[in-house]
């Protein structure tokens, strides 16, 4: 935004004089100004840079910069002046993929700021003519006392049109030159835009996933979530998600970014949740709202199904005697407007549901005329004989007029049941009383196509049917504008992001020409083909692909991008551990057009980030847009602009007030920080933090005030509307690592009434100790709704976690007493036969601690000593898990429950109510160059760690303690050694528990002694104090220099600066090299005291 200087918020104000005085003979030299030469280019990847000029301009633009679109270059209208400038850039079709972070520059210059031209960048699709463009620029420079206005795009691949716009605000006489080249982007400002080849701002998305109401994750929603699909209610704005044995609704508050959501179980104790199924499955009806629920009982499905949002359900069964055994899938839309399906009456609901399945040789549909609570006829769509069609088939859609399509695999198969066969929608224009195959001709399908082909229909009536291709398992999209007569020939999508394999398309379609399909896919590609197994080393994530013109152009972004859905090793949709997300995932369009897809994520605990292997779980998790053009033109957001307003929370201890937030949406450009403000008492607000890039806020806090807190997000574009506003009062959110010091300890509730026929096997809570009474244990405990029928149940209880190094995961047995560990790519021999439905080979890594068993309240018990499996004091246990299984039928669907599975632990110790407040770490920090930081450890007890590299000339040395809980502290002071000097700068900086102090003045061979005031992590307090050596040139850490230390430094000479050589950069400057030599020989001889 342009900002007045003073002088322009006088009285006189010499620009705006100036500018009467121009405007008064302006009609006489507007006929003068000269326009661009030439008037148009072509940029090109070997082009080099275009140049044009333009001017002299005499007479301002009356509308200087408040109107984008009010100019003319035609003289004889010169109240509008300004020149356009007509560019074509043509980069081949893989540009963004080969040249990342390369944009495109327009750059306008004139001799002096005295002038001011302003600088817009327009789509030519938005500009027709030669003057008065329709919309939005796609990117504006409207700077002020300068003598330059810049934009920035990316390059991406395709030929692309656009106008170039200069207008005249005060042209004083000024010609301009204008560049126009490629080049690296400019950090913060290059727009966002994930691999493709469509132009313009690419839209974005966020992740969901079940939160309590304090934002910490669920550990009772969405813990068993494969197959899921979802409905968008319009009519409410809720989103219902079925995974599996749950129904779940989310509602959304979009005045921050992400939106707040809220998560609600809201399916009643008895009702389909409980069902037995083999394939569950949720529809809505947009015009009524009505919701089905449903699973899979061999025949028809079990349904419940809601008219007020989920509130209450009612029992229903759904398809028909005689329908298909497997697979079922639900369409609902309007009937026919003509021929013999207009004619079908239905006084009782205004839609035609349609319920598919198939049975093996051959799949059928009904149709249901009062809502989905009777059934017609079964009707045969295709079989394997006549049509030699593959019996699996993607769920139903209903066009707009009524059209349905049900979308399959491979028909003409050249061989029964295995053959290959075409991609295909079997199609009926008559409400489901005749079906007729209308196949993709370049497509390739069959039986193993894994994840069903998925169809769309938009407004306009074309259709988009997207599918795995056999050739390739990559995916493949076909469009067709005459309900699947013709065919235009398909295009690889996912290689557009360099996607390789792809499995489980979820098609959507809005207005004319915008359609939307998720996907999981992989960019591997090494030797390794097999997908599906578990020695697989790819990692896959949710894609969105995007289309705005009808398949011609498409965006291709990966919507998880620190989230995989399954990590390496995992392998996906073949059988075993590789069968967690089953067969298929969903997507839908909500009220303002956002695509939304149902996600299941198979990669938790250590997987994501720290190296772990894949948990083969089934978390549910939503998948949003957040930014761009959506599926309902109506409601297109103008981008660029100023970015959204975070989503900020945190918590509260008696010390201090923590605030995070994740980032927001940037609304076209990257977000560049955030301004922190503050109330406190409800006084007058402050700034406490001014574009600041982190997103994490720990300060002080005094316990007898209140604190309020907002944070407005930066960009190019601007600053944000503000952030919900956090008032935390004391204690809110905040951890309480206290309670670990007894039982029960740090507790996790789950829902309960999950037992159904085994009312034993229905967790209601976990909880994880270390209990004082039991030095050096680690205490899990799971506790039953029903206590008492634990110890005559005959569950088997298992616990399951990450711990923070060795990339493992561990699992507690209780039945056999037992902790087993799993690595990626420790496979049993049978894996990948029939009948081997675990491929992880769990080895042994000790006995569980005898004090585990049933105990006598019957809560259970899983305990183990944290010595013999390396836990110390600060680490984090991720993702634990806790599983019941009834041994009648251990299954792992039927007859087991879940909690946690999201839940991280900290190892706090188990003296931690009693002892003394003690790091887990600490370190001497320096930066060397570009290298990076490294760290020296410094000991608490034992031998002091010894620093050996400078401190400058100033003796500046940074060390960094690292507690087991966020802390406080009242101050440091430092005590030198004999001889020696040493001073702390400033107050120590706390960042929850994390505390750094910089000292100054520190001489050199001596052994000093960090003392940090005041500790306190909300129960006692304490100092601690750190030794510290400092012997500059001691690379081997011995007490003295020599020519050991000589020697090493020298072999090091010229190897790149890393955790194993940086203690030879004694110059800190990143190189290893002869000043690194000559300053620990300039040292020789020295040693400490």
């Amino acid at each position: 935004m342009r900002k007045k200087t003073p002088s322009q918020s006088a009285f006189f104000n010499p620009r705006i004089f100036s500018a009467f005085l121009l405007c008064s003979c302006g009609l006489f030299l507007a006929m003068f100004s000269f326009a661009s030469v030439p008037t148009s280019g072509t940029l090109t990847d070997t082009s080099g840079p275009l140049t044009y000029t333009a001017g002299p301009f005499f007479a301002p633009n009356v509308f200087g910069n408040t109107i984008p679109g009010e100019c003319d270059p035609d003289p004889s209208f010169p109240l509008v002046p300004c020149d356009i400038y007509r560019l074509t850039v043509t980069l081949p079709a893989d540009y963004a993929q080969t040249n990342p972070n390369t944009s495109v520059f327009v750059r306008v210059e004139w001799p002096t700021p005295a002038a001011d031209f302003d600088l817009y960048f327009w789509d030519a699709a938005s500009w027709p003519s030669d003057s008065f463009p329709n919309g939005t620029p796609i990117a504006r420079s409207v700077q002020t006392a300068t003598n330059f206005e810049q934009v920035e795009i990316p390059a991406v691949g395709g030929t692309r049109q656009y106008v170039v716009q200069v207008s005249t605000t005060l042209p004083a006489g000024q010609s301009f030159t204008g560049t126009i080249s490629s080049g690296p982007a400019t950090p913060g400002q290059q727009p966002v835009v994930p691999p493709g080849n469509a132009p313009g701002i690419a839209p974005r998305y966020q992740q969901y996933i079940p939160t309590e109401t304090s934002g910490a994750p669920s550990s009772s929603l969405g813990l068993f979530a494969g197959e899921p699909t979802v409905f968008a209610n319009p009519l409410t704005g809720s989103l219902f998600y079925q995974g599996l044995l749950e129904v779940l609704r989310v509602n959304f508050d979009d005045t921050t970014s992400p939106a707040k959501a809220t998560w609600e179980f809201k399916d009643p104790p008895t009702g389909i949740g409980n069902k037995v199924t083999v394939d569950p499955i949720l529809l809505g009806d947009p015009v009524t709202g009505r919701v089905w629920a449903m699973q899979l009982a061999g025949g028809q499905s079990a349904t419940d199904y809601s008219d007020n949002n989920g509130e209450t359900w009612l029992p229903t069964l759904s398809g028909g005697f005689g329908s298909g055994a497997d697979h079922q899938g639900m369409g609902v839309g309007p009937y026919p407007t003509t021929g013999p399906g207009s004619l079908i009456p239905h006084p009782t609901y205004p839609n035609a549901v349609y319920y598919c399945s198939q049975d093996v040789a051959t799949a059928y549909c009904s149709r249901s005329d009062d809502g989905g609570l009777t059934y017609g006829p079964i009707i045969p769509i295709y079989d394997s004989v006549a049509s030699k069609c593959v019996g699996l088939h993607g769920h139903p859609k209903v066009a707009p007029d009524g059209t349905v399509y049900v979308p399959n695999k491979g028909c003409g198969l050249d061989t029964p049941v295995l053959g290959n066969g075409l991609v295909n929608v079997v199609v009926s224009g008559d409400a489901g009383l005749s079906w007729a195959i209308r196949p993709v001709p370049d497509s390739t399908g069959s039986l193993l196509s894994k994840g069903d082909p998925s169809v769309a229909i938009d407004k306009a009536g074309k259709v988009y049917l997207a599918y795995q291709n056999l050739n390739n398992n990559h995916f493949y999209v076909a469009v067709s504008g005459d309900k699947g007569m013709n065919w235009s020939p398909s295009v690889d999508v996912g290689a557009l992001a360099n996607i390789n394999y792809s499995v489980f398309p979820a098609a959507v379609a809005g207005d004319g020409g915008r359609a939307a399909v998720a996907f999981f896919g992989t960019t591997y590609n090494g030797p390794n083909t097999d997908y599906q197994g578990m020695s697989f080393p790819g990692v896959w994530y949710l894609y969105v692909a995007t289309t705005y013109d009808g398949g011609n152009t498409w965006f291709v972004a990966n919507t998880t991008p620190d989230s995989p859905i399954q990590g390496a090793f995992g392998g996906i949709s073949g059988g075993g551990d590789g069968r967690n997300h089953y067969d298929f995932i969903d997507a839908d369009i909500d009220a303002q057009g956002r695509v939304i897809a149902a996600n299941s994520i198979g990669c938790s605990a250590s997987c994501p980030g720290n190296g772990g292997p894949n948990t083969f779980a089934k978390l549910a998790g939503i998948v949003r847009q957040s930014g761009g053009r959506r599926m309902y033109a109506q409601f297109d957001p103008q981008e660029p602009a100023a970015p959204a307003a975070p989503l900020i929370n945190g918590y509260r201890t008696s010390q201090i007030v923590s605030l995070t937030w994740p980032q927001p949406d940037g609304r076209g450009v990257a977000i560049t920080g955030y301004n922190v403000y503050r109330t406190i008492d409800g006084g007058a607000e402050t700034q406490i933090l001014s574009a600041t890039t982190q997103r994490l806020v720990v300060e002080n806090a005094d316990p007898t005030k209140a604190y309020s807190y907002r944070v407005t997000s930066l960009s190019s574009q601007g600053e944000s509307a503000s952030s919900n506003t956090f008032a935390p009062t004391v204690g809110q959110n905040a951890p309480r690592p206290q309670l670990s010091c007894s039982l029960p300890g740090q507790v996790y509730t789950d829902r309960v009434g999950e037992g159904a026929a085994y009312p034993n096997n229905d967790i209601a809570s976990f909880s994880i100790a270390e209990p004082q009474s039991m030095p050096g244990k680690l205490v899990f405990v799971v506790n039953n709704a029903q206590p008492n029928l634990t110890a005559g149940g005959n569950s088997e209880f298992y616990v399951y976690f990450d711990p923070p190094r060795g990339g493992l995961s561990y699992r507690l047995s209780l039945s056999d007493m037992v902790v087993t560990s799993y690595k990626n790519g420790q496979f049993v021999s049978t894996c990948g036969t029939v009948g081997t439905d675990d491929c992880r080979n769990w080895l042994t890594a000790g006995p569980l601690d005898p004090l585990s068993g049933v105990q006598p309240d019957g809560s259970v018990w899983l305990v183990i000593d944290k010595a013999q499996f390396g836990i110390v004091n600060g680490d984090v246990l991720l993702g634990v898990a806790v599983r019941e299984d009834t041994a009648a039928n251990p299954s792992g669907v039927l007859a087991s429950d879940y909690a946690g599975g999201r839940q991280d632990y900290v190892v706090v110790g188990n003296d931690f109510c009693t002892g003394a407040l003690v790091p887990i770490s600490v370190v001497s920090r320096k930066t060397h160059g570009s290298a990076g930081d490294f760290n020296v450890n410094l000991p608490l007890t034992g031998t002091a760690g010894v620093e050996c590299r400078t401190g400058g000339a100033s003796g500046n040395h940074t060390v960094v303690a690292t507690f087991p809980a966020p802390v406080t502290v009242t101050g440091a002071s430092v005590t030198p050694g004999g001889g020696g000097t040493a001073s702390v700068v400033g107050s120590p900086t706390v960042n929850g528990s994390i505390v750094t102090v910089n000292l100054t003045n520190v001489s050199n061979a001596q052994t000093l002694t960090i003392n940090l005031l005041g500790v306190n992590a909300g129960t006692d307090s304490a100092d601690v104090s750190i030794p510290m050596a400092v012997l500059l040139g001691d690379t081997t850490a011995d007490a003295s220099v020599n020519s050991g230390d000589i020697g090493q430094t020298k072999s090091k000479s010229g190897q790149t600066v890393d955790g194993t050589n940086f203690r030879n950069d004694v110059t800190v400057d990143g190189s290893l090299n002869s000043g690194d030599i000559g300053l620990v020989k300039s040292k020789s001889g020295t040693a400490l005291p």
